[in-house]
């Protein structure tokens, strides 16, 4: 599952990346795989589920919500890479 958050700079770009890698998987692995993209705001409850969230979505979502500065540090440079700027 592709989860869109709504700070997501380009969604088409990790959309793109999240395919090709889905194809590398399927191509090496012998694989099979299904990507299913959810936005921000429309979380099918089998989202909530996989989180393990059995009954949905969080009454309080900041105390759901973590910071993963490293995470943010990564995508920054990913999409340095992909401006050809680094």
């Amino acid at each position: 599952m592709l989860w869109i958050g709504d700070r997501v700079a380009d969604a088409e770009v990790i959309a793109s990346a999240v395919s090709s890698h889905v194809r590398l998987v399927e191509k090496f692995e012998g694989a099979t795989c299904q990507v299913t993209t959810v936005q921000a705001g429309q979380e099918p409850l089998s989202f909530w589920q996989l989180l393990g969230l059995s009954s949905g979505a969080p009454e309080e979502f900041e105390a759901f919500r973590a910071p993963r500065t490293a995470f943010d540090e990564d995508a920054e440079t990913c999409f340095t890479l992909i401006k050809g700027s680094l």
